[in-house]
């Protein structure tokens, strides 16, 4: 078990002289929450209403009313007082049923949030006569269950409880009224009180008539990438303030990479303390900083406040530069103008996070001396939410200057929940509430506005059969004389000023909320209390090529007689590598030069002539009828274990084994050798093996450059075209069963649960079959491995790490760092020299990728695992004789296991590798034929990264926390890497990841029988695997292998074995003969999918129909 030390900077008086002093330490929109709520009235003077005038009024007031402090534990009879305010002015002799519920969500509630005859929830109330009430948030203002908010007290902090006082509330209002039948509810509220309201109607529509759900974020994400994407969106629209942030952001980055810019950086802004002081600035610490230098256009962009984008803008481009007049000025400057007199920022982000251990209810001297909310709202986003604002989406006006792991870091520092904690608790919110896609609700006004950063997160619109669920977009209007609108929540804010002058577009949008107030109370429509949502999740789209219409579908060199094919004559080996880098990774995608497979031994050469190579005609697009072009799709076939009748010929009835290709060229070699697991079963039960190669794989090119037929359905529907050809062509009835591994293991998988009436069962070894956007838990097994090994390898692999990052932070470091690890190219010891940070991460990539490579397959029973072991690295690690310096350790492994022990390079400018892979682009047609620069292997880099960028991601970032290595690559790496290449966003990727998961339903709802789905724990992929049986139909045999990596399963035997291996080959064949003797009936059937609902991501980069060369710049993803 590893133990969380929270890294402190040295000198931590400098800590005791923050907080004496009352320095702020978090921006005051950190995670997009202003401190003292999210929604926050703007006020005329008529409006200010203060609780004081509460001794005075006979129909306004305040109360308090008993709530359990657990709703949903029988035995607990615990109560605490929940505070609400009440006005009845617009009830009064009117004996009113109707009643208005204002939620106050994250923040002290106040008389003021239902008073003032200009606020639209008063207006409401006056039109229908209704009952005002403001209920407050449990733990939050004076609705405190205990004295203080320790972690063990914070468990009943929760949505699901703040929903269950609401319903505790309303029925006790309802008893109370005297005619407790004809009460209705609608209730109100904005921002995550907005989400509340929304779900409150959804758990109790009995108590509740309607919902106004204002910005309301219903989806809970990890990586809110959409939040800065959206105040960008606002700024671009103004280039002089665009440009001057996008190179006032670059400066402070460039300056963080040397003494003199820190120094720089400290004359200019209000730090305090100032850098110069830290003797180890943490990455979290430069992170702060940035987070302070967006804070006042993140206020701007959400609130309009302290002032309006617009203003804010004008205000920070209004002093034209030079003159010793910079970005850096301008930026330090707007800063100082929107805070208080004599406002300073400390960055250190420990000062945060002590701040946020605090577990009293101190006052916060930022907001009125509110009681402090920050620490309780952490607590919602790290167990409920995640709503982690990053820069994670490429190039942009921020850079890559926060990744989500800096979130990550303070709900473990604060709260001791790690990222599979938080992520867990995420995915349990929408399975829940049913996110955005699959709300249930009825009877719902969601409205938000055109730039508000949290209306990624709300519904976008409505559709036929949510009818009821009204969603308005409210647009931007930001001048001076009027109320703004189109910022978050304003549609709950006055359309008209003290003096009338009002703003027609939130008069229209509270004009139409009235209408569907109206219809909830009186009619004359009704709708249900909760719509069921049905979907096709798992199911397969429709075939159009159904019918095998082509005579000749089957051929070897033109001809119909299957043949052997005499391999054609390739370049040398020499030709082929002489301009290779020795650093063998693609970091982006953690393909090795090979797949994700390990390459298999070569043919026997005493094989009969029953192997064939040959080719099958397949469509360019299987889903589009009116595409009739065609490539030829290469298989091999070995049909030796087939048992023959009494003539000596070979039985139809047969089984056939047939194993997917993936993300590489195929060859005979796996349809060859008979020790491979899947040939011992195929001599086993009789069966005729069959390997077909991955459509833009190989010999299987498309005769074109367009990508977009590249797609793990496409292939499906080759695997199913190719059996009902073979089917037909050679008379072949006896059953199929698929096999693969790593991403082919998925598409086996996948095979049956989209063609059951084709594929009788699958084996998918090491599958990933969750497509995963950021699969930090790749490096987190990675590190679980090494400490499995010896604690000592994992604390010297840290120290290592540690020493790079602290090495990057000037240029005599950097220096050290290129000559000890070969970087190409260089870096020099030029103070002056910029070094980008996706450079720096570029060479972290592949400095740790040798750890990811060798744990990937160490012990795998093939020559590359077993020559390049956990063992025989922790070894290297642990010898401090040797290597003193753990960094030295670390390159010896880099040359141990990549160049024979020579000095091989480390690639430092992902742009090379950038433009490498735009330069492949242009061979993946085949036309260039042997005088390609690459062969189909090395072509396969490329094209494996469109399938991640597309569909998959599988980015393995180090935004877990503070793991071994640190945290220098973040998800943005990986983003900015299918941005210049492909010149797709971080919205694609997402959207692509969505539907993955919608077709074949990702672990939770996979949906098959007959599968078999091998994973070894030491295999870093099989954290996105199914593991465990759950409520999967018992033909579903989930295996996890103790002590084994990837595919491990699929190769020969040792003579020495470990015994959980062993068990495991026999629970496959177990099945496979259960499968072909007909015990297992269970057949699912696949009806027509319907079109996925709205994705989960939210604004697309749009279908790519012909992709074109794009942009400019790579770095290391692991393959399967």
């Amino acid at each position: 078990v590893r133990v969380h030390q929270m890294r402190m900077r040295s000198g931590t008086a400098l800590l005791l002289v923050a907080l004496i002093a009352g320095v702020a330490a978090l921006p005051t929109h950190w995670g997009g929450r202003r401190k003292g709520g999210f929604v926050q009235f703007h006020l005329d003077e008529d409006q200010k209403v203060h609780d004081s005038r509460l001794a005075d009024s006979t129909v306004t007031g305040i109360a308090r009313i008993p709530q359990l402090i657990d709703h949903f534990n029988a035995t607990d009879k615990r109560t605490f007082q929940q505070r609400y305010f009440f006005n009845t002015e617009n009830s009064q002799n009117k004996k009113s049923t109707v009643n208005f519920l204002y939620l106050s969500g994250e923040q002290t509630a106040s008389l003021k949030q239902i008073t003032g005859a200009s606020k639209p929830i008063v207006q409401y109330a006056d039109k229908f006569a209704a009952n005002l009430y403001c209920l407050e948030h449990r733990f939050y203002g004076d609705s405190r269950p205990f004295l203080d908010t320790s972690t063990e007290n914070l468990k009943y902090l929760s949505s699901h409880q703040a929903i269950e006082d609401i319903a505790t509330f309303i029925k006790t209002i309802n008893a109370n009224s005297g005619d407790a039948g004809n009460q209705k509810w609608v209730v109100v509220g904005g921002s995550y009180a907005g989400a509340l309201s929304a779900w409150a109607r959804q758990i109790h529509p009995d108590l509740i008539v309607g919902s106004i759900a204002s910005s309301a974020p219903i989806l809970a994400q990890l990586d809110f990438y959409g939040y800065l994407q959206s105040v960008e969106n606002d700024i671009v629209t103004i280039p002089a303030c665009y440009n001057r942030l996008k190179a006032g952001v670059q400066k402070i980055s460039d300056s963080f990479e040397s003494v003199n810019g820190r120094n720089t950086l400290d004359k200019k802004f209000p730090i305090s303390p100032k850098l110069a002081t830290y003797k180890d600035l943490q990455d979290n610490d430069i992170i702060t900083f940035f987070t302070w230098a967006s804070d006042v256009f993140e206020g701007a962009s959400q609130y309009g406040s302290p002032d309006s984008i617009d203003n804010v803008c004008n205000e920070f481009t209004k002093k034209p530069l030079g003159n010793g007049y910079d970005e850096l000025d301008a930026l330090a400057d707007v800063m100082k103008k929107y805070k208080k007199d004599g406002f300073t920022f400390d960055i250190n982000y420990t000062a945060g996070v002590v701040d946020l251990q605090d577990t009293s209810y101190t006052d916060d001297p930022d907001v009125n001396d509110e009681p402090f909310t920050s620490r309780l709202w952490t607590w919602q986003t790290c167990t409920e939410f995640g709503y982690f604002q990053s820069t994670d989406r490429g190039d942009n006006i921020f850079g890559s200057t926060v990744p989500v792991n800096v979130y990550v870091d303070q709900c473990l520092d604060v709260f001791g929940l790690d990222i599979n904690a938080v992520s867990k608790s995420i995915d349990d919110t929408n399975a829940y509430y049913g996110g955005r896609d699959y709300y249930s609700g009825t009877k719902v006004f969601m409205a938000h506005g055109t730039v508000d950063p949290w209306s990624y997160l709300t519904k976008q619109k409505g559709t036929e059969q949510h009818w009821s669920v009204v969603v308005a977009e409210v647009g931007k209007r930001t001048t001076n004389d009027v109320p703004s609108s189109g910022t978050h929540c304003s549609d709950l804010n006055a359309a008209c000023t003290s003096d009338g002058k009002c703003n027609p577009i939130l008069q229209q949008v509270q004009t139409l909320t009235r209408e569907n107030i109206d219809q909830w109370l009186n009619g004359p429509f009704t709708a249900p209390d909760s719509i069921k949502l049905t979907d096709n999740v798992g199911k397969r789209p429709v075939w159009y090529d159904d019918v095998v219409k082509t005579p000749l579908d089957i051929r070897v060199n033109g001809q119909k007689e299957w043949t052997p094919i005499v391999p054609r004559a390739k370049r040398s080996v020499a030709d082929r590598l002489k301009n290779r880098r020795k650093y063998r990774r693609n970091q982006f995608t953690g393909k090795t030069t090979h797949h994700l497979l390990p390459p298999v031994e070569a043919q026997r050469p005493e094989w009969p002539v029953n192997i064939e190579e040959g080719r099958v005609d397949q469509p360019f697009d299987h889903f589009d009828p009116n595409n009739n072009k065609q490539f030829q799709q290469r298989f091999y076939v070995n049909e030796m274990y087939a048992k023959t009748d009494a003539n000596g010929n070979k039985l139809k009835t047969a089984p056939n084994f047939l194993m997917i290709g993936g993300e590489g060229p195929e060859s005979n070699k796996w349809v060859t050798n008979e020790k491979y697991a899947w040939m011992t079963y195929a001599k086993e039960v009789g069966a005729n093996v069959y390997i077909l190669e991955h459509r833009y794989y190989g010999a299987s090119k498309l005769d074109t450059t367009d990508l977009q037929y590249l797609t793990s359905s496409q292939m499906l529907y080759d695997v199913a075209r190719f059996i009902s050809i073979v089917k037909r062509d050679r008379s072949q009835t006896g059953p199929w069963i698929t096999f693969g591994g790593s991403y082919p293991g998925a598409l086996a998988a996948w095979s049956r649960e989209w063609f059951p009436d084709l594929i009788l069962g699958a084996v998918g070894s090491s599958g990933p079959v969750l497509a995963k956007n950021e699969f930090y838990e790749y490096l987190q097994v990675v590190e679980k491995v090494l400490r499995a090994k010896s604690e000592k390898c994992a604390t010297r692999t840290q120290e290592a790490f540690d020493k790079l990052r602290v090495m990057t932070h000037d240029a005599s470091g950097r220096s050290q760092i290129s000559k000890k690890f070969n970087l190409i190219p260089p870096w020099t010891n030029n103070v002056n020299e910029v070094i980008k940070p996706i450079n720096i991460q570029n060479v972290f990539g592949n400095i740790y990728g040798v750890f990811q490579d060798i744990v990937q397959y160490s012990d795998d029973n093939t020559q590359k695992g077993n020559d390049y072991t956990v063992s025989e690295l922790c070894s290297i690690m642990e010898d401090e004789a040797t290597y003193p310096d753990s960094l030295d350790a670390v390159r010896y492994i880099q040359k141990w296991k990549y160049d024979d022990y020579g000095n091989p390079e480390t690639g430092s400018d992902p742009e090379d590798d950038f433009e490498e892979l735009r330069q492949m682009w242009k061979y993946i047609d085949g036309h260039a034929g042997d005088n390609s620069p690459w062969d189909d292997e090395e072509l396969s880099s490329l094209l494996w990264t469109w399938q991640t960028c597309n569909e998959f991601g599988y980015y393995q970032s180090t935004d877990y926390g503070e793991g071994i290595f640190g945290n220098p690559v973040p998800l943005n790496f990986y983003i900015t890497m299918c941005e210049q290449v492909f010149g797709v966003s971080m919205d694609h990727v997402e959207k692509g990841v969505a539907r993955s998961n919608y077709q074949y339903g990702g672990r939770a709802r996979y949906n098959a029988t007959n599968v078999v789905l091998p994973n070894g724990n030491h295999d870093p992929w099989h954290a996105l695997g199914i593991l465990e049986q759950g409520t999967l139909p018992a033909s579903v045999v989930p295996i996890l292998i103790e002590g084994t990596a990837h595919c491990a399963d699929m190769y020969p035997a040792r003579d020495i074995e470990l015994p959980q291996l062993v068990a495991a080959r026999n629970t496959i064949l177990s099945n496979i003969k259960k499968w072909l003797s007909g015990t297992t009936p269970d057949q699912p059937t696949q009806p027509t999918k319907a079109p996925p609902p709205e994705p989960t991501t939210t604004t697309s980069a749009g279908h790519i129909s012909t992709l074109v060369a794009v942009i400019a710049p790579l770095a290391a993803l692991l393959v399967l």
